[in-house]
């Protein structure tokens, strides 16, 4: 959990630091990974993400990749304010983003068709990754992107996954099927 995660405001492309309890987040990650096989490490170039993949595998001696089109979505003028706040500056705006438009734009930021196809970029650059065991430091609306690319969902089903700051998904790869075998709060 970042420190705009604790107060509940859209953090995107801000870089927002750890609050104190992503930091316990981090150190129940850090436990459970131990134990799991890394070959490769990926993260967005944001703090959070950064700050979270080195606590949490850093030790390991297992250099951390920076991906930049892992970052979260771009949000514009809505960076760093509630949804409360949004909806009062601009309801009908607020209505196109929550009915998913996907020809929707943040004001001043990233729109969704854009950040729908630099995630679909980066799912395809680590599927084609020679290392078997990849672990990706990122933000829910990347991962809920990538997990909808990987299991062939439209990428309108992305709540049906519920991201939290400090989760964990497990993806398995075999013959032309993806199983998402792990989807947790540590």
């Amino acid at each position: 959990m970042s420190e705009a995660n604790a107060i509940g405001a859209f953090c995107g492309v801000t870089d927002s630091h750890l609050s104190p309890e992503g930091r316990r987040q981090v150190e129940r990650l850090f436990y459970a990974l131990q134990h799991v096989k890394i070959d490769r490490v990926v993260s967005s170039p944001l703090a959070r993400a950064q700050e979270t993949a080195k606590a949490a595998v850093g030790k390991r001696g297992i250099p951390i990749e920076t991906l930049n089109d892992l970052s979260e979505v771009d949000f514009g003028e809505w960076e760093n304010m509630t949804f409360d706040e949004i909806e009062k500056a601009d309801k009908e705006l607020f209505k196109r983003f929550i009915s998913e438009d996907m020809g929707f734009s943040f004001p001043g930021g990233e729109s969704l068709r854009g950040f729908a196809a630099r995630t679909k970029k980066v799912a395809n650059v680590l599927l084609k990754s020679e290392s078997s065991n990849v672990v990706v430091f990122s933000h829910g609306g990347v991962i809920r992107h990538l997990l909808c690319h990987y299991l062939e969902l439209p990428y309108d089903k992305k709540y049906i996954f519920d991201i939290q700051p400090g989760s964990v998904a497990t993806l398995d790869f075999y013959d032309g099927a993806t199983v998402l075998s792990r989807l947790e709060l540590l």
